[in-house]
């Protein structure tokens, strides 16, 4: 949400260096703390705010709740800000059952390339009653991330969920562990539908069964190698897909070597440190924020 606010108007966060632990113990860097304009209502005030890279748009903390005496009754869904009443949300979504709708979160943290299709494993919120269920994308995932996810009916019993999600953005996407990404509900009937095409099936294997970062590499030796040999290179990429990188942000560093820069009997150059353009300084901040979160 921060990102979606004008520049012009957008408040100059104080970068601290701490992280944000979640309820899970889950820790996310945090971005900086500004102070921003809040309006709910009829209710506005300017409150401290934390900004993190979270799926929820915004959280009211005990510091605030505090602050302005709020008074929140669940039956209602409203929220009292000293004498001010402000609707959060309807009485229809607290007393839906719940053994009807429930959350899918991610299972665990993925980067997705441009125009990447994968499936992510994910997990039930809570247990549901029943054996068939469809699941339908998060309309704030879908908005937030630029994230696809397929419709598909799933097994409950099941201890995966698997999540189809294809990322239609033109930068790389990362999807966090815990964030809502799908909702199931439960399928009165599904229905067989018979393929009348003909058998489609990959009995043999191919490239179907390869994942989207290393298909551009099997593909580049299409014209170079023979059937046996292309055969060969497929078992030998699957086995060992784990080492390839997915997209930048999925870069690690390595222990068993060491780069030198001979620098012979050059003497240094010194020069006057330079201040980075106003322009640039948020570009700067957030690339190393990115650095400092991947390690």
């Amino acid at each position: 949400m921060y990102q979606e606010i004008v520049q012009s108007a957008r408040p100059k966060l104080e970068r601290t260096g701490e992280d944000l632990v979640m309820a899970d113990d889950r820790s996310i860097p945090l971005f900086g703390c500004g102070n921003f304009s809040l309006k709910m209502g009829d209710f506005s005030a300017s409150h401290p705010v934390w900004v993190a890279d979270i799926s929820t748009d915004f959280i009211l903390g005990c510091d605030f709740l505090a602050k302005y005496k709020c008074q929140i009754d669940l039956g209602l869904g409203q929220i009292k800000i000293g004498n001010i009443m402000v609707q959060c949300f309807g009485n229809e979504r607290l007393n839906a059952p719940s053994n009807v709708v429930n959350r899918i979160t991610v299972a665990e943290t993925v980067c997705i390339s441009p125009g990447q299709e994968i499936v992510v494993p994910g997990k039930l919120a809570n247990k549901l009653d029943g054996t068939e269920f469809i699941v339908e994308p998060c309309e704030n995932f879908v908005k937030k991330h630029s994230i696809m996810v397929a419709k598909a009916v799933v097994n409950s019993q099941s201890h995966v969920i698997p999540i189809r999600m294809i990322n239609v953005d033109s930068v790389p996407v990362t999807v966090y562990e815990g964030v809502t990404a799908a909702t199931c509900e439960p399928v009165e009937e599904v229905l067989s539908v018979q393929n009348t095409e003909g058998d489609t099936s990959n009995e043999g294997g191919g490239v179907t069964d390869l994942p989207h970062h290393i298909l551009g590499l099997y593909n580049s030796l299409e014209g170079s190698l023979d059937e046996n040999q292309k055969a060969l290179v497929r078992r030998l990429l699957l086995k060992h897909e784990s080492i390839f990188a997915k997209c930048k942000e999925d870069l690690g560093r390595t222990d068993i070597v060491k780069h030198k820069i001979p620098t012979k009997e050059v003497a240094p150059i010194k020069q006057h440190a330079r201040r980075l353009p106003l322009n640039k300084r948020e570009d700067a901040a957030n690339e190393v924020s990115d650095m400092l979160r991947r390690g």
